[in-house]
């Protein structure tokens, strides 16, 4: 059957005990909250070990008569079908399925929405009446009120990606009953915005990134701040000779925007690296002449870096 992923987090009374989740989406930050989540209901206090495997054949052998509870993580849709899932046998253990939306998930998708021990999950950029249920539950179990005006200023501001929300809604929560619109524009101005969010949307589309890039960045301190928040991942990517020293260096704080950054990394040939390493030196070069960027040269900055990606 299939659930909205943010019922599995708001939910309290939401009984899950499935054989199988199937997590999926485009969103993939959304989708590793949903998996935590996952994983700390069905853990029972911890007691439950995580195992990962490479496809759903694997899983029978690994079963012991007197085991604990297990947990299997597969990121491979290989091999599923209404078949294979009725001869698997899990006794009281349960299978995470984490698969990003490829075509070939749209069929197996069926499979899960059909089955009654299992659950579809998923996971896209949450929508405004999703912003709207997240608000409303946190601002009743903290039993804060707010004017109407600032709810709905809130509302617009607060990210579509939901993690960020999370953190974004945390914040403001922590002021209690003293919400206003003079501290929600505290809130979110720079100093308390996170600037890897900036290169964590390079893949959305040139005008929204432009947006996002304007609503952010307003100041000469801001645009220098934001240019080397950018050159760190920028260094990630040319100081990395191959994919699994990549991977090993990526920081630790970063592993909800793990596989992201993978996936921006395997777009680097050497010529993409050389683009990004001429790009880095021209702009390196302005700043030391002129002691800073203006706002235009790091837009230009950030749209190049975006077109090397891609292209």
């Amino acid at each position: 059957m299939k659930i909205d992923p943010i019922n599995i987090i708001l939910d309290n009374n939401l009984i899950f005990k499935k054989k199988f989740y199937f997590i999926t989406g485009n969103e993939i930050t959304f989708m590793e909250r949903i998996k935590e989540e996952v994983v700390n209901k069905e853990s029972e206090n911890g007691t439950a070990s995580i195992e990962r495997v490479k496809d759903i054949t694997q899983i029978n052998s690994q079963i012991g008569l007197f085991d604990n509870k297990k947990i299997f993580i597969i990121n491979d849709s290989s091999n599923i079908d209404n078949d294979i899932l009725e001869n698997t046998s899990l006794k009281n253990n349960v299978v995470i399925f984490f698969c990003e939306n490829t075509p070939k998930t749209k069929k197996i998708k069926n499979v899960f929405l059909k089955r009654k021990d299992s659950f579809l999950v998923e996971c896209y950029e949450i929508s405004k009446d999703d912003k709207i249920k997240v608000v409303n539950k946190h601002l009743n179990l903290k039993n804060i009120k707010i004017d109407e005006s600032v709810y709905w200023d809130l509302i617009e501001r607060l990210e579509n990606k939901f993690v960020f929300l999370e953190k974004e809604l945390g914040k403001i929560l922590s002021i209690g009953n003293k919400i206003n619109n003079d501290l929600l524009n505290k809130v979110f101005s720079k100093n308390n915005f996170n600037l890897d969010r900036v290169f964590f949307s390079i893949m959305e589309s040139n005008k929204k990134l432009v947006n996002i890039y304007n609503q952010k960045i307003t100041n000469q301190n801001e645009v220098n701040d934001f240019y080397y928040s950018f050159k760190q991942f920028c260094l990630l990517i040319l100081n990395n000779e191959n994919e699994d020293v990549f991977i090993n260096n990526i920081p630790r704080y970063l592993f909800r925007e793990k596989k992201f950054l993978i996936e921006v990394y395997k777009k680097y040939t050497p010529v993409k690296k050389k683009g990004l390493a001429d790009l880095l030196y021209e702009t390196e070069s302005v700043f030391r002449k002129n002691g800073q960027l203006s706002l235009s040269l790091g837009l230009r900055f950030l749209l190049i870096f975006k077109k090397i990606t891609t292209s």
